[in-house]
């Protein structure tokens, strides 16, 4: 499956919402900034913030099959609110190819010097897929946040282009 960016619609939407069917999905997929259910007045507002830049992940058919954010911020460009939805899809490589989208996406559009993104720490999964993609775990930064009475640890992972050498 090749994966394409492009803009969110309601189908997208309503994709997203399924996907996201309990409160630690959603913690997961979105850290505090939504609360649970997944709506799409909720999505909707957070995509007017002029700084997010949302994306629709979908196949060669143009069907959704996941969803991703990238907040720009002054020197860096953060990749947030990341899901393939389609479980099945998970474990292929899809992930990984996502990324790269993302990352080819930021190289061509925006002017900066580092990308970053959070991952939860028992997400092991993601965590491999980012880094395949050149992402490593910054040690200095890391967040930890109760939520339904367990700890949760946030890492902060970062992706520095080589400019000099053409690469990103």
């Amino acid at each position: 499956m090749t994966l394409q960016l492009g803009s969110p619609d309601t189908e997208c939407y309503r994709k997203l919402i399924s996907w996201v069917s309990t409160p630690d999905e959603l913690m997961q997929f979105a850290g505090a900034g939504f609360h649970f259910p997944l709506t799409e007045t909720q999505l909707r507002s957070s995509i007017e913030d002029q700084t997010i830049i949302p994306f629709k992940v979908s196949d060669s058919t143009g069907s959704p099959v996941g969803y991703a954010e990238i907040h720009i911020r002054e020197q860096s460009a953060f990749l947030c609110r990341i899901i393939l939805g389609d479980q099945e899809s998970r474990g292929k490589g899809y992930g990984t190819q996502l990324i790269r989208l993302l990352l080819d996406y930021v190289s061509d559009n925006i002017n900066c010097t580092l990308v970053e993104l959070n991952v939860y720490e028992f997400n092991k999964a993601a965590i491999r897929c980012y880094e395949k993609a050149g992402f490593s775990v910054n040690p200095a930064i890391k967040t930890v946040r109760e939520f339904n009475g367990r700890s949760w640890t946030s890492l902060r992972m970062q992706y520095q282009p080589d400019h000099q050498n053409g690469n990103y």
